[in-house]
């Protein structure tokens, strides 16, 4: 502001801007972060969080020119804070995402593949065992205090990628594809143990077959995959907890990493 004290345009414009573009991207964040972004969760609540965050972050974040969101250079600032906002969701999208399909891998192994449910989080139908694996996290999530990392992570990208008009380097948008696969390959690693076990099992039903012909496998193995299976999900659980830990852990590290284009 000048020393006159009158109230220019561009006072407004960097006023206005120091609110306005960290409220986009912290939006972004909310709009895909999992377990804040679940379709149980109030779009009221969302926004009521949305701006809460932004006023608490909006004030230690530093705007380096007075940007008009009417132009051009305005568009293209709402999106680039967009993209990062949807790019650290992402992240960690890939890891809920992992262990949603492990229990997709472990359902079709217990031959529960059908016994499908709404999932409170998309909307969409996934097997019991998913589910399960996806409540479990979920509480992990919060009972590991995920959100506020969650939280810290959001004050320390300013600093780390501030609003400068810049997008996300070339380096960073390559590993974010890159860390894609690791959707396929966490969720084989959470899910091998129980879908061996249960393979062996199947395995062993199916010599018992050719041995005594006349025995209905086909009744007694859906049994016994079933209970085993539940008995392998008990006793693998512990191991859910370490995995999940060092899936954040390595997402958190990961999104530390990200960087703007010179």
């Amino acid at each position: 502001m000048p020393m006159d004290g009158s109230f220019t345009y561009e006072a407004f414009l960097q006023w206005w801007g120091n609110f306005f573009w960290p409220l986009v991207r912290i939006g972004a964040l909310m709009f895909i972060m999992p377990v804040l972004s679940a379709k149980t969760v109030s779009m009221r609540f969302k926004l009521i969080v949305t701006l809460m965050l932004t006023a608490a972050i909006a004030p230690s974040v530093e705007l380096t020119k007075p940007i008009d969101p009417f132009t051009n250079e305005g568009v293209w600032m709402a999106v680039e804070q967009a993209v990062i906002g949807l790019a650290m969701g992402l992240v960690f999208v890939v890891v809920f995402q992992a262990f949603t399909l492990a229990g997709q891998m472990v359902a079709n192994a217990m031959g529960l593949g059908f016994a499908s449910m709404v999932d409170p989080g998309t909307g969409m139908n996934s097997p019991v065992i998913a589910q399960l694996y996806t409540i479990v996290i979920s509480l992990l999530f919060v009972s590991l205090n995920g959100h506020l990392m969650v939280v810290q992570m959001l004050i320390d990208s300013f600093v780390q990628m501030p609003l400068n008009g810049h997008f996300l380097s070339t380096f960073t948008i390559k590993a974010l594809v890159d860390w894609g696969t690791n959707l396929f390959s966490w969720a084989m690693i959470i899910s091998l143990p129980a879908v061996t076990a249960l393979l062996l099992a199947n395995m062993a039903l199916g010599l018992i077959s050719r041995a005594a012909p006349t025995l209905n496998v086909f009744s007694i193995g859906f049994v016994i995959t079933i209970i085993g299976g539940l008995f392998l999900l008990w006793w693998l659980l512990p191991q859910v907890v370490v995995q999940f830990q060092w899936f954040m852990n390595q997402s958190f590290d990961f999104v530390h990493q990200f960087k703007l284009s010179e």
